[in-house]
């Protein structure tokens, strides 16, 4: 779909969209324009549960108009945003929203993540990171978060690790093929006690090594619902340290499901 589609699906089919319950728009290349019509009948769409806008050009303009259309939308479980071009000011914008979504909507799952290689990845920005960490310290009730692929480092995970510490609802953070180091991953470490509820941490394909993998083991001991911690693919990591954090995992999971991703399982 074009922009000019799009605008024209918008204006006749969107706005009596009453009862869809899916919107899924996969590689249509539609931008800004065509995102900007897209969440202006999203209101109309009082049954939507779950809105998929992937590898399309909607850029930090298109993303910023789907952000505010969010709070609008009261059915919304699943909303997906991969690799359309958008930065950190989208990010931000996204954020700012999630934030401010009343806790009584459903909104569950956000994918906010890039493709290594595409051109229309997603970025984030140590900006954008500080206001998703700030969008979890606010008690927004996502249960899972993926941002992937966006170029979140150190000073980005320490942000999202400060946010964390103090969210109560999240279940599942996935950090996969990003840029964080070890000061990341101690301070994500150092939020697992705190992050009550979440379950599952991903940080394959980043750039630990033995020091921050440690830390993630030490603190796996005093959280107690940690199920899953995958820190597979970062080369560094020594297989001492790694069979560590899987007998540390296996220990502290005896009576319920417990899993360290140490190996290329993901």
């Amino acid at each position: 779909l074009s922009d000019e589609a799009m605008v024209i699906l918008a204006d006749v089919g969107l706005t009596a969209c009453h009862s869809l319950e899916r919107l899924i728009f996969w590689n249509n290349g539609f931008g800004p324009t065509g995102a900007t019509a897209l969440a202006q009948a999203l209101p109309s769409c009082r049954s939507l549960t779950v809105l998929h806008v992937t590898d399309n050009a909607v850029g930090d303009a298109g993303a910023m108009q789907l952000a505010g259309a969010l709070g609008d939308m009261a059915s919304l479980v699943s909303l997906v945003l991969t690799d359309n071009g958008i930065t950190g000011a989208g990010a931000v914008a996204l954020a700012a929203a999630l934030a401010a979504v009343p806790a009584v909507n459903p909104l569950a799952s956000v994918v906010y993540s890039g493709t290594d290689g595409d051109a229309l990845a997603n970025t984030i920005g140590e900006n954008g990171a500080k206001a998703f960490g700030e969008m979890l310290a606010q008690g927004a009730g996502l249960i899972d978060l993926v941002l992937s692929g966006t170029g979140v480092n150190d000073v980005g995970a320490t942000s999202l690790a400060t946010g964390l510490a103090q969210n109560h609802v999240l279940k599942q953070l996935v950090l996969h093929g990003n840029a964080i180091g070890d000061e990341g991953a101690i301070a994500l470490a150092r939020s697992l006690p705190r992050a009550t509820a979440l379950f599952r941490l991903v940080l394959t394909e980043n750039n630990l090594s033995d020091a921050g993998v440690t830390a993630l083991s030490d603190a796996v001991a005093d959280h107690g619902r940690l199920g899953s911690l995958d820190v597979a693919r970062n080369p560094r990591v020594t297989q001492p340290v790694l069979d560590a954090l899987a007998a540390s995992i296996a220990f502290r999971g005896k009576g319920q499901t417990a899993h360290a991703n140490v190996r290329d399982e993901l």
